[in-house]
C-alpha cells in the first residue's frame, strides 16, 4: 500500500476498530499486508486526523489534509505477518553482522 486514501483508512481502522470497517472486512483473510510504516514521527498525524482537526473524518478535506502532513516523513516500508500462515511460509536464510 502506498501513502494514499485507502492506507491512511486502513490505518486509521486498525486504531479505532469502529471507523472504516469495510476495510478490515476486506483485508480480515490477507495473510501478508505491505505498507508505509505508521511510528512516532507520524502519530500526531493520526491523532488530529481521529480528533477531526482535519475535518471531519473520512471527508476529501481532511483525508488529503492528512496525507499531505505525512507524505514528507519519507516513510519506510514495512510487512505485516497477520497469521501463523503467513509466518509458517518463512523459512530463516542466514544473517550478517554489521561492523
Amino acid at each position: 500500500m502506498n501513502i494514499n486514501v485507502e492506507w491512511l483508512h486502513y490505518v486509521v481502522a486498525n486504531r479505532d476498530s469502529q471507523l472504516f470497517k469495510e476495510l478490515l472486512n476486506y483485508y480480515i483473510n490477507y495473510n501478508v499486508i505491505v505498507g508505509k510504516i505508521t511510528n512516532d514521527r507520524t502519530s500526531a498525524t493520526f491523532q488530529a486526523y481521529l480528533e477531526g482537526i482535519y475535518g471531519e473524518i473520512g471527508t476529501k478535506k481532511a483525508d488529503s489534509a492528512a496525507i499531505a502532513t505525512l507524505m514528507p516523513e519519507k516513510l519506510e516500508n514495512q510487512i505485516c505477518f497477520k497469521n501463523e500462515n503467513a509466518i509458517n511460509c518463512l523459512k530463516f536464510v542466514g544473517s550478517e553482522k554489521n561492523g
